[in-house]
């Protein structure tokens, strides 16, 4: 697959607010929905919003989708993962502090897999989308998570632009799927305690 013929029209980066959900947040929240299946009432979900483009496209064909998990330290060591889903030329990433107990817990349990809850740019309309990841993809992030310091809001506060824009930029992470070239970035920051 070429992937610059297969590129979309140019979007500019989409910045939103992401939520990491626990098995058990996730149970209250769903108790009384219908519809929902019961393997994701159990499970962690990261929760956010994609573009309108990004989630038709996952909708129409949920098949051709990638994930990448990485991590990487501020100066001050604070440090972050990033879970990037990726749909053609389309990235999203889920940008979560590490250190934080409940981030440190979801990394630990991740291997049993997760969810995505995705949002269509805000709206009313959300997809689910299951995601596994083997010990050695999660193995970076724990020990970057055992040997950080845990966020400390006024480290964090002075950083979060920095660390948004850096996100935010369309060659920090490489392509998830192999011959497309990512064109268009979101990113869901996900604030320490959410």
């Amino acid at each position: 697959m070429n992937a610059n013929k297969e590129s979309s029209p140019y979007q500019a980066p989409a910045l939103y607010l992401g939520r990491l959900m626990s098995p058990k947040e996730v149970l209250a929240a769903t108790s009384d929905r219908t519809g929902i299946p019961h393997n994701v009432r159990r499970s962690w979900t990261l929760c956010g919003d994609v573009p309108e483009t990004f989630w038709d496209t996952l909708k129409n064909d949920p098949r051709l989708v990638g994930l990448r998990a990485s991590g990487f330290t501020t100066p001050s060591n604070t440090a972050y993962a990033t879970f990037t889903v990726q749909v053609r030329d389309y990235q999203t990433r889920f940008l979560l502090p590490l250190g934080d107990e409940k981030v440190s817990t979801f990394i630990e349990d991740a291997q049993a897999g997760i969810w995505l809850s995705l949002g269509r740019n805000e709206g009313n309309d959300a997809l689910l989308h299951q995601f596994v990841l083997t010990p050695a993809e999660l193995a970076p992030l724990a020990t970057i998570s055992r040997r950080c310091r845990p966020p400390h809001w006024q480290y964090a506060l002075a950083e979060l632009e920095q660390v948004t824009c850096k996100a935010l930029e369309l060659d920090l992470i490489g392509s998830a799927l192999p011959g497309f070239i990512v064109n268009h970035v979101a990113v869901n920051l996900v604030l320490s305690g959410a």
